[in-house]
């Protein structure tokens, strides 16, 4: 009976301590050492594991960060680019577009030129002729 009162006691010992208590104290020569319980050892331990591990993220989510904003800066680049060759593309087509209305023009007024002097030699030729005929036939 003295055995499970006992271990009753160590029981409940052991799950109520008092926070008062723990931390301790205490010096040993002239080093200086803090008494924790182990249930206080393993909530220490948890919570420098769970720092580390937010540390670890923190440096993964800062690189992930640097990365995207290289991409970005790329992405930029390229729509700078992309921006250029458009604006290059159009510059050629306005280009082509005043050149192919420079050759209509140019066509236009050659034809013009060839009707005027198919006329001229025309009219010559029939004024020619009449001459001609008004001559021989006096």
């Amino acid at each position: 009976m003295r055995g499970i009162i006992l271990i009753i006691l160590m029981i409940l010992c052991q799950t109520s301590y008092s926070q008062q208590v723990y931390p301790q104290k205490i010096k040993i020569d002239s080093t200086e050492l803090i008494l924790i319980t182990p249930i206080q050892l393993g909530l220490i331990n948890g919570k420098i594991i769970e720092n580390e591990l937010l540390e670890q993220e923190l440096a993964i989510k800062d690189s992930l960060l640097i990365f995207n904003k290289s991409l970005l800066k790329a992405k930029d680049s390229l729509i700078l680019n992309l921006n250029s060759v458009v604006r290059n593309d159009r510059l050629m087509i306005k280009n082509l577009e005043l050149s192919s209305q420079l050759k209509d023009d140019l066509l236009s007024a050659e034809r013009k030129r060839l009707n005027r002097q198919k006329w001229l030699y025309g009219g010559g030729g029939a004024a020619i002729g009449i001459v001609l005929t008004l001559l021989l036939v006096k």
